[in-house]
């Protein structure tokens, strides 16, 4: 699953094991840890906005669990932009807990998760700037007013 549609188990992206990855729930860190921890240096967001994916974790809002599915984004002054519909079910585990992690290119970030409508416009400019107006159109069809826009405020943990 690529685009942000979200759906059952298809939310759930099983990475493997070839690349040592850890728990991902070992991300999603108590809030007095993140608020130790510095803001990402925009210099560092600005080089790993270039990859085509992100792998976003959040905790299930039922089973309160970590779930992992991977999203096309983008990223602006500071913040990654994701587009997904509000049945999708990242969508619906963000509304009852906006504690993310997200994984670029084997960098980990915390996050915290906001809904952003305001700059729904925006967002998908920048998408239709990164993947092409055609994909953009293809992938996030239908009317973009039902589509919710969510920025996260990335704090980076590890490499």
């Amino acid at each position: 699953m690529v685009a942000g549609t979200g759906g059952g188990e298809a939310d759930r992206v099983d990475r493997g094991g070839d690349r040592g990855h850890r728990d991902r729930a070992e991300n999603i860190l108590p809030t007095s840890a993140t608020d130790r921890l510095m803001s990402v240096e925009g210099s560092t967001l600005q080089v790993l906005a270039r990859a085509p994916l992100v792998f976003l974790t959040t905790i299930g809002r039922t089973t309160g669990r970590p779930r992992t599915v991977e999203l096309w984004f983008t990223y602006h002054q500071g913040l990654l932009y994701l587009l997904g519909h509000a049945d999708a079910h990242w969508v619906r585990n963000l509304t009852a807990n906006p504690r993310v992690s997200v994984e670029i290119d084997d960098t980990s970030f915390a996050g915290t998760a906001a809904f952003d409508d305001e700059n729904r416009a925006m967002a998908y400019r920048l998408f239709e700037a990164k993947y092409g107006g055609q994909q953009v159109a293809y992938w996030y069809r239908g009317r973009r007013e039902d589509r919710l826009t969510v920025a996260i405020t990335p704090v980076m943990t590890g490499h």
